[in-house]
């Protein structure tokens, strides 16, 4: 499948989009990554550079981090999984993808 991802800043937020061609289309989840305040990082873990609270389809349904190797993480509330993947753009492509 040949998918095209995009970002718009809308408000100070950055928005992630793909383009799927009409042939591969499912119905995707939109996803935002809020960014707490740094104050809330667990200052015993040296690895950890910025966490947030996880938002699909407009629903707080989590949370997602950011290590100092380059990966990014989410954590599912309801169903305790954990997502990791090697940056921003996959972690936030894999969470549209979420079956709804």
């Amino acid at each position: 499948m040949h998918e095209t991802v995009k970002a718009r800043v809308i408000n100070g937020f950055i928005y992630y989009y793909c383009l799927v061609p009409p042939h591969a289309r499912q119905l995707m989840r939109t996803v935002k990554l809020e960014h707490n305040d740094d104050t809330v990082l667990d200052p015993t873990d040296s690895q950890l550079v910025a966490r947030g609270s996880l938002l699909l389809d407009g629903h707080e349904c989590g949370t997602w981090e950011q290590r100092r190797d380059g990966t990014w993480s989410a954590r599912l509330s309801a169903s305790g999984e954990t997502i990791v993947e090697a940056g921003r753009k996959q972690l936030i492509e894999r969470l549209a993808l979420i079956p709804l």
